[in-house]
């Protein structure tokens, strides 16, 4: 399946597929950078949420330097609250 892209401020975001859970990804970094806040709180603040806390992963995927790596993401589902 192909991957989603989002936009944010302007800059879209690919939202990468994971075909085991048959679902769209979100990669927070490339969010928070788009909204320019502090990654580091908004991980903070993801992960101690009573809903986004329990599914929030972290999933292998390409970086903007085409290299893979594991990365906090939300399910797209979840993305526009």
């Amino acid at each position: 399946m192909k991957n989603e892209i989002v936009k944010v401020n302007d800059i879209q975001i690919e939202c990468p597929y994971n075909p085991e859970t048959n679902e769209h990804f979100v990669v927070i970094k490339p969010i928070c950078e788009a909204l320019d806040i502090s990654f580091a709180a908004q991980t903070e603040s993801i992960k101690n949420d009573p809903i986004l806390g329990s599914v929030v992963s972290l999933i292998e995927t390409t970086g903007s330097d085409n290299k893979r790596y594991q990365m906090l993401c939300l399910p797209l589902r979840y993305f526009y609250g």
